[in-house]
C-alpha cells in the first residue's frame, strides 16, 4: 500500500510526497538549504528551506516516514512534516 507524508511549503501548502520505496535522505552538511529524498526507482524530491542547523530536516522527514509507515493501510497519508524551519520550495511533489 503506498503511504504520503504531507510537507508544509510556505506558498504551495501542504503537499504530498510519497513515503514509499525511500532509498534515502541527504542533506549536504550544517546550514544546508535544500534536502533531497532519492527513492528506489530513481526519483527524487527536493526540499528547498531555510539554513538547516542540525539536519532537523532530515532527522523531521525520516521521522515523519517512519510514523507514516507504521500506520494503518487504510490511513494512507496520515503524518505531517512538522519543524520551526519553513520550506520554500518543493519539487516532484504531489498537490495535496
Amino acid at each position: 500500500m503506498e503511504k504520503f507524508i504531507y510537507i508544509p511549503v510556505a506558498v504551495h501548502g501542504n503537499q504530498m510526497v510519497s513515503a514509499t520505496n525511500v532509498m534515502f535522505i541527504y542533506e549536504d552538511g550544517i546550514g544546508a538549504t535544500q534536502t533531497v529524498i532519492y527513492y528506489v526507482n530513481g526519483g527524487t524530491v527536493v526540499l528547498t528551506h531555510e539554513a538547516d542547523s542540525s539536519y532537523i530536516v532530515m532527522n523531521a522527514i525520516q521521522d515523519a516516514i517512519k510514523a507514516a509507515l507504521q500506520t494503518s493501510w487504510t490511513n494512507v497519508a496520515p503524518v505531517t512534516v512538522s519543524i520551526n524551519l519553513e520550506f520554500t520550495e518543493i519539487s516532484n511533489a504531489l498537490p495535496a
